[in-house]
C-alpha cells in the first residue's frame, strides 16, 4: 500500500509542476502550446489461474507549435507507474521480442510521440512517431491506447477529403527494441457519409513481417493482407450504433466481428456496450504485444463502460469486460475465461 501511495503522489506532483509551469508564463506568445492529462486506473483481472489487481498512474504532456502558416511540430512525454510488478500491467512495451526477456521495470517515462504536420487545403501530411487506428472500431489495428517509444510506430499518414468521403493512407514501421528487426504496415481506408445519419467505411492493409519475427506469433507466420468494412448509424441525438467486420488472407481463423452501441443518457453520463469476436489470425500482429486489435485476440466476449463527466476537465468511467479465450494460440483450448474490471479517473489540463 505504501508503494501505491508513493507512486500516486509522485505522478500527482508531476501534474502540479506542469500546471504551475503553464500558469507561470504565457507560452502561447512564443507559439508553443501545452496540454495533457493525468489518469489513475484501478484494475482487477480474474480468470482461470488468475486473480490480480493493480493501480496504474499515467501522466501525458503534449506540446505543439506552428512553425509556419501550414506547418505544425508536436510531441508527447509519457510517464507511467504501476503498483504491481507483473509486466503485463504496463502500457509500455514489456517484452524483448523473439528470444528477448521481460523488462520488469514498473516505472517508465519517455518522449514517445513526435513529428511534423503539413496542412493543405483539403489534405494533411503527418510524419514522425505517431499512433493510429484502422477502421471504425480498431478491429484490425489500434495502438492509440499504448504509450512508450517502442510501442509508437514511425508513421507517414496522409488524410484527404473528397466530397463526403474521408481518406487516409498510412505507411508505418514498428520501433522494436534490442535491435529486433521491424515490421512494416501499409493501409488505405475511406469513410463515406451517405447522409446525416448513416456512414460506411472500408480498409485494406498489408503487413510485411520481418524475417526475425516470422513465426514468433501464429498470426505472423507470413506476410498478410487484411480487409475490413464498417458502418455507423445515428438513431437520434442520444443513440448511435456501429459495426465492423475484418478478415485476413490467412488460411484459417481469419475473421473478426464487432457490434457496439453508445447511449448518451444525459449531458454528463453515457453508456457504451459491445459484443466482439476476434479470431487468432484476423488482426495485424506486433512482436511486442501480439495481435494489435482494439479488443482481445483469439477471444470473444462483451464489454460495457459507463462514463461520467464531472466538468470539462474531470471525468471518470467504470468498465467491465467479460470474455473467453478460444484457445487456438495456447494450451487453454477454450477453457480460459477472463473478467477485466476497470475504474478510471482522468484530469485534463
Amino acid at each position: 500500500m505504501k508503494k501505491i501511495v508513493i507512486q500516486t503522489l509522485a505522478t500527482a506532483c508531476m501534474l502540479l509542476v506542469a500546471n504551475a509551469a503553464l500558469a507561470a508564463e504565457d507560452t502561447s506568445s512564443r507559439g508553443i502550446k501545452f496540454d495533457g492529462s493525468y489518469t489513475l486506473q484501478y484494475r482487477e483481472e480474474n480468470g482461470v489461474g488468475l486473480d490480480s489487481h493493480n493501480f496504474k498512474n499515467t501522466f501525458l504532456l503534449n506540446f505543439n507549435s506552428d512553425i509556419a502558416p501550414r506547418v505544425n511540430v508536436f510531441g508527447r512525454y509519457s510517464y507511467q507507474a504501476n503498483s504491481q510488478g507483473e509486466e503485463w500491467w504496463s502500457d509500455y512495451v514489456s517484452y524483448g521480442g523473439p528470444g528477448g526477456a521481460y523488462n520488469g521495470d514498473e516505472y517508465n517515462g519517455a518522449i514517445d510521440q513526435y513529428g511534423v504536420t503539413y496542412r493543405g487545403k483539403d489534405y494533411t501530411v503527418t510524419a514522425g512517431k505517431v499512433s493510429f487506428m484502422l477502421g471504425g472500431q480498431g478491429l484490425l489495428y489500434d495502438d492509440t491506447f499504448y504509450i512508450g517509444k517502442h510501442n509508437v510506430p514511425k508513421s507517414l499518414i496522409i488524410t484527404a477529403k473528397t466530397g463526403k468521403t474521408d481518406w487516409k493512407a498510412i505507411a508505418a514501421q514498428t520501433s522494436y527494441q534490442l535491435g529486433n528487426s521491424n515490421d512494416k504496415i501499409f493501409a488505405l481506408q475511406g469513410n463515406h457519409a451517405i447522409n446525416d445519419y448513416f456512414s460506411m467505411g472500408a480498409v485494406v492493409a498489408a503487413a510485411k513481417y520481418s524475417a526475425g519475427n516470422l513465426g514468433y506469433s501464429p498470426a505472423a507466420d507470413h506476410d498478410k493482407t487484411y480487409y475490413a468494412v464498417n458502418g455507423a448509424y445515428k438513431v437520434n441525438d442520444r443513440l448511435n450504433w456501429g459495426a465492423e467486420f475484418a478478415k485476413s488472407n490467412a488460411d484459417s481463423l481469419n475473421k473478426a466481428y464487432n457490434i457496439a452501441a453508445n447511449y448518451q443518457m444525459d449531458a454528463k453520463n453515457s453508456l457504451w456496450a459491445s459484443w466482439w469476436r476476434v479470431e487468432q489470425n484476423a488482426a495485424i500482429n506486433n512482436a511486442n504485444w501480439g495481435s494489435m486489435t482494439g479488443f482481445w485476440a483469439d477471444a470473444h466476449g462483451t464489454s460495457i463502460v459507463w462514463s461520467h463527466k464531472m466538468n470539462k476537465d474531470l471525468s471518470m468511467n467504470i468498465g467491465n469486460h467479460n470474455f473467453k479465450y478460444m484457445g487456438n494460440s495456447g494450451p487453454t483450448k477454450g477453457t480460459d475465461y477472463r473478467n477485466s474490471f476497470r475504474t478510471v479517473v482522468s484530469v485534463k489540463f
